[in-house]
């Protein structure tokens, strides 16, 4: 039984996605954690109080998106006292715009996080474009100092879903058919004020019914609905009930939305929604989702465009979403790549 001890927060979509629960649910793996704290004005989540007796007996430290110094500090210390250390990531932190409100957080932390990435034995993150951006990171951080074989321990992993929540509806061309036939084609979208500027990139919604999950939108009207933050087993379990087509994933120009990942098209795909998305790199290609430029995102127009699309066309769309989901990005083989480079940290 290999050992983990898991820093992080315990109860935010990292920790769902690709953090705490997978990790429990290996077979293999006994996680003991710490239940790291995120105050309000930083993304990162950091060390509270170890377990001595717990960080002793563990194998392996696992540090969830945590870049603050004294959890740097920490895994240093654990290093050189021999347990292997594994760090996960999946934003970027690295190119962030000044006029992100965590700039001011992320610059902080910058040097403090470049010197956990170093250390770290193994990094697993979400996406190829942002394990791109880590590696171009720290050869501009290191310079001549760089190490190719940095390359050789930082890998992608997926986010996906666990099996409770990733079921998919059986849709019929009838479904879509009547979908589209409704008054107002029924739009979701979720989000906190973090991003604004990709929300504001929509307008007119004059022919359709919106649904804002996470933030006031500041819209207002019959056809217009505002609902507040939720944890993220509420809201998994409210789109499925929420009767929307589609979901909405604007995404303004910078590198941090290149890293996105495609959690939000799966999500939709359980609640029987296809994607209205920016071409992003996870976002392309892909029939599910269809790509929005920039100045397009006139909610209006886009209703006009979908309505012209065929239902049999739109299911066809959706059958392949959920083959792509249960096969390519299914858990488990998600849970298999973890456990594989679980046992290659072990042997190295």
């Amino acid at each position: 039984m290999i050992k983990v001890y898991y820093i992080g927060c315990i109860n935010n979509a990292s920790t769902f996605y690709r953090g705490l629960l997978p990790l429990r649910l290996l077979s293999e793996i006994k996680v003991s954690y710490n239940n790291g704290v995120t105050s309000g004005a930083s993304r990162f989540s950091g060390i509270n109080t170890a377990s001595r007796e717990d960080v002793l007996d563990a194998d392996i430290i696992f540090s969830a998106r945590a870049a603050d110094l004294q959890t740097t500090r920490f895994l240093t210390q654990a290093k050189a006292n021999g347990k292997k250390i594994w760090v996960d990531y999946d934003d970027d932190f690295f190119f962030v715009e000044k006029n992100d409100p965590y700039y001011g957080v992320l610059t902080s932390v910058r040097q403090s996080l470049i010197d956990q990435l170093v250390v770290a034995d193994l990094i697993t993150v979400s996406t190829d474009h942002l394990r791109a951006t880590f590696i171009k990171a720290i050869k501009g951080a290191l310079g001549g100092n760089y190490d190719t074989r940095f390359e050789a321990r930082i890998h992608v992993v997926h986010n996906t879903l666990v099996p409770r929540f990733q079921s998919f509806p059986a849709l019929t061309v009838d479904y879509f058919e009547r979908k589209i036939e409704e008054e107002k084609l029924h739009f979701l979208w979720r989000g906190n004020a973090a991003h604004r500027f990709s929300f504001d990139m929509m307008r007119n919604f004059a022919k359709v019914r919106f649904t804002c999950l996470g933030m006031d939108s500041g819209l207002i009207g019959n056809s217009i609905r505002n609902v507040g933050a939720m944890d993220l087993v509420q809201y998994l379990n409210f789109i499925k009930s929420s009767g929307a087509l589609y979901f909405l994933k604007p995404l303004h120009d910078i590198n941090g939305n290149e890293c996105k990942s495609d959690i939000s098209a799966l999500e939709g795909l359980t609640a029987g929604a296809l994607t209205l998305a920016s071409p992003k790199k996870e976002f392309v290609g892909k029939p599910w989702i269809i790509n929005v430029a920039d100045d397009d995102w006139d909610m209006s127009e886009l209703a006009d465009k979908v309505r012209a699309l065929g239902p049999k066309e739109m299911l066809d769309a959706y059958d392949m979403g959920v083959s792509f989901y249960r096969d390519e990005r299914s858990f488990d083989r998600m849970q298999q790549l973890r456990l594989t480079r679980i046992r290659t940290l072990m042997e190295s």
